[in-house]
């Protein structure tokens, strides 16, 4: 999978200021053991919580850059049926080697830091306090990117965070999750075919509680081979 519109047109300096954020965040893993090889190093990629949000989107218009046909004959493009209300959702979620927190679908089109601070943040501690997922709540991480939403009250969170200034921007090649993502979106063309939102978020709801614990492990642990990929193109993007 790869998400091209999370790597939107920006400066050279943006550009080299989030492959400057890459590799230090890669440094920062080397500093804090999570890319030693053995059981101390998969013991760290077990105990983060890797989240994230995400709009599912039933029928979704591909876009026009990303779905190219070579022909000099345009009869030969075939058109692009779609319905005319799509079905969508957004989810919110998170993983670790263990399980899944429970998903949350967003009841509202934006999420702010009052929303994620009210409505996602409980899903994600509840997570952290499970101990089924983390046997030992003081060796727990938890990651999430920084939007602006995701700033809010963090200080006072009980477990290191990946978030602003550790996690860098731009970086969902590095997210293990993005993967869960797209098992999830494709669940949507599985038959029956989800016929309404409340259908369609019970469908992912179910794939997501589905999750195998072996490839949620295989996931966390590849965090390692992700930072390497990400190394090998000098900080810049890779495929996931």
């Amino acid at each position: 999978h790869r998400d091209l519109h999370s790597f939107p047109t920006r400066r050279s300096s943006d550009l080299q200021k989030n492959v400057n954020d890459r590799l230090k965040f890669t440094q920062f893993l080397e500093e804090g053991s999570y890319l030693t090889s053995g059981r101390r190093g998969q013991e760290r990629l077990r105990s983060i919580l890797f989240t994230d949000e995400t709009w599912i989107e039933l029928h979704g218009q591909s876009h026009p850059q990303n779905c190219r046909y070579r022909t000099e004959n345009r009869i030969e493009v075939p058109p692009q049926l779609r319905p005319k209300h799509d079905l969508k959702v957004m989810v919110a979620g998170g993983f670790c080697a263990r399980g899944v927190s429970e998903l949350h679908v967003v009841e509202s089109r934006t999420i702010n830091a009052k929303y994620y601070q009210s409505k996602i943040l409980p899903v994600y501690n509840s997570a952290l306090d499970d101990p089924s997922l983390f046997p030992n709540k003081k060796k727990a991480t938890f990651q999430n990117d920084g939007a602006p939403a995701h700033t809010a009250i963090l200080d006072r969170w009980e477990v290191p965070i990946w978030g602003k200034g550790v996690w860098p921007g731009n970086s969902p090649d590095l997210n293990p999750i993005e993967n869960i993502w797209s098992i999830l979106k494709n669940s949507a063309y599985e038959a029956p075919y989800p016929h309404d939102k409340a259908s369609l978020s019970k469908r992912f709801k179910d794939k997501w509680k589905s999750l195998p614990v072996a490839m949620l492990n295989n996931l966390a642990l590849s965090l390692p081979t992700r930072i390497q990929l990400m190394r090998d193109a000098c900080g810049g993007i890779t495929k996931y």
